[in-house]
């Protein structure tokens, strides 16, 4: 099984249930606050594409979902977090978990800390 993106899904739960993209959808529109985490290590860029670079894309992605002021994004990933600031310095309103969450920063403008 293939997605459109590139990724390739090895195997599913017997009891995986895909959600719908109208589901998805009303139930965004209806919540008051939003947690969103991100994998960055695999999820939000290939493998072969994580080393130093981010992706021009992903980042607009990124500050458009930041910019909702019913959203919290994080980023969560198990880059050191010298790497990752220096990556999503861009990223407006953007909380960052570095090094499997050992270091988190809620935005920009604080100190990732223990």
């Amino acid at each position: 099984m293939r997605s459109t993106i590139g990724f390739r899904v090895i195997a599913l739960d017997p009891n995986f249930k895909k959600l719908s993209v109208e589901h998805i959808v009303s139930a965004y529109k209806r919540t008051k606050s939003r947690a969103i985490l991100l994998d960055y290590d695999g999820t939000m860029m290939l493998q072969s594409l994580i080393s130093t670079t981010t992706n021009a894309d992903a980042v607009v992605i990124l500050n458009n979902l930041c910019k909702d002021p019913k959203n919290v994004v994080f980023l969560v990933s198990g880059k050191d977090r010298k790497t990752l600031t220096e990556l999503f310095s861009s990223s407006e309103k953007l909380g960052i978990a570095a090094e499997h969450g050992y270091f988190v920063r809620s935005n920009p403008s604080s100190v990732l800390r223990r």
